[in-house]
């Protein structure tokens, strides 16, 4: 391909040792699997990452991942940023649900393959990105999926909402709606007490996880969103907030409560260490930034996607590259 000679000879020019070995067209991407020479840095390919877009015009910045499976260096560049249509409901047709506690269908992969995690397991999911980006959108495709699998009594839905109109179609569906900061940290505050509760009942029937004991008692698993979790960071002066929720993050997996947040500002006095490292999916939309992306998923990157749902899906230290779909 003309595309990997035009590589070579610019990695020559900028003498850096490595070689364009194939490319992997994707749904807006195409991949560069490069390899790099024995005792050279990656660093310097990262640093002509303007001269590599400009080489073989790309939409946008390029991403950079490591495939630890092949061996190479893999850039990827954006070919398409038209908006893309993935219908939440064609992807739900083509995988088996019964995989799934709590589905979480965030779109197709850039080999259009569907992307599927599950929040039983994941079990608390971190969203940033700028405004535009996709964020009220997918967390209504989150939501919507896990319905798919579960029915409404199996799951009680909470909102907070500190703007107070947001996902406004999907409010029929949860159970508990709030808005102002106080009846936000109440809500975090009763979900403590409950997932204690849960854990006496856990010890009381001798089991260890919410599935064993939904098997003897009704309990439902619980699915928070926070949806502009920077609002309400900014109002928290004494930490009653901040440190329910973070009790939450930690302790309350096995107990079948799981938190989805997200944010459109995903500065670091926002998103503090605990809230992240607590959260191992992170996902990020596009970003203003790449100080924004690396808070977001510890890797530049997201700055360079091109909104409409196009993100970057950090799940337990991979990054994949996702298009995602819409309920």
């Amino acid at each position: 391909m003309q595309d990997l000679l035009l590589l070579n000879e610019l990695f020559k020019a900028m003498k850096v040792r490595a070689t364009a070995e194939f490319v992997k067209e994707g749904l807006r991407t195409r991949k560069y699997y490069i390899n790099l020479h024995l005792g050279e840095k990656i660093s310097k390919i990262k640093a002509i990452g303007q001269e590599i877009s400009l080489q073989i015009k790309s939409l946008s910045l390029p991403v950079f991942s490591l495939d630890t499976v092949t061996g190479h260096i893999v850039i990827e560049t954006t070919t398409n940023d038209s908006p893309i249509t993935i219908p939440l409901k064609n992807i739900i047709n083509k995988i088996d649900l019964s995989n799934y506690e709590l589905p979480l269908v965030l779109g197709c992969d850039m080999d259009s393959n569907p992307y599927v995690l599950d929040l039983a397991k994941a079990p608390h999911v971190l969203i940033g990105g700028t405004t535009g980006g996709g964020k009220s959108i997918l967390c209504r495709t989150l939501l919507y999926s896990i319905l798919h699998k579960q029915s409404s009594p199996n799951v009680i839905f909470g909102l907070i909402d500190p703007k107070g109109n947001q996902l406004v179609d999907f409010k029929s569906k949860t159970n508990h709606h709030v808005s102002s900061y106080q009846d936000s940290v109440n809500m975090l505050q009763q979900l403590v007490e409950e997932m204690e509760n849960r854990y006496r009942r856990m010890s009381k029937k001798g089991v260890r996880t919410i599935q064993e004991l939904r098997m003897k008692e009704n309990h439902p698993y619980i699915v928070v969103l926070i949806d502009e979790l920077a609002d309400i960071i900014l109002a928290d002066k004494d930490k009653s907030f901040f440190t329910h929720l973070v009790k939450l993050l930690q302790k309350a997996r096995e107990a079948g409560i799981h938190i989805i947040a997200n944010t459109q500002r995903p500065s670091s006095d926002i998103i503090k260490g605990l809230i992240k490292s607590n959260m191992p999916v992170q996902i990020a939309l596009k970003t203003s930034s790449q100080t924004d992306s690396r808070i977001i998923i510890g890797e530049a990157g997201a700055e360079a996607l091109v909104g409409m749902g196009d993100m970057l899906v950090n799940a337990y230290g991979k990054i994949v590259r996702v298009q995602g779909a819409f309920s």
